[in-house]
């Protein structure tokens, strides 16, 4: 766990909530002595109904578009999978 003096919680305390609120714990130190420990809120968990409307929400996907986007990227890069998609093709 990172420790932040008290002093970068006061003058930076919208960094340092950020980082909290991206999932970091933070220990709040006086002195060097730790005061307090900074840690996100749990998130609730979405229920089934709630997933299935996001489900519903998503855009159509174009599966012959996204193979050829994957087999055909620009920058060369080659994901490791293609080969083995390419033999288990009809």
């Amino acid at each position: 766990m990172t420790s932040i003096p008290v002093r970068s919680l006061r003058n930076d305390s919208a960094e340092v909530l950020q980082r909290v609120g991206r999932g970091e714990r933070l220990t709040v130190t006086k002195d060097g002595t730790p005061v307090a420990v900074l840690s996100p809120v749990p998130r609730r968990p979405l229920g089934p109904s709630a997933l299935v409307e996001r489900f519903r929400s998503l855009p159509p996907v174009d599966a012959a578009a996204l193979r050829r986007d994957i087999d055909e990227d620009p920058s060369g890069f080659s994901f490791p999978h293609t080969s083995i998609c390419r033999s288990l093709r009809p």
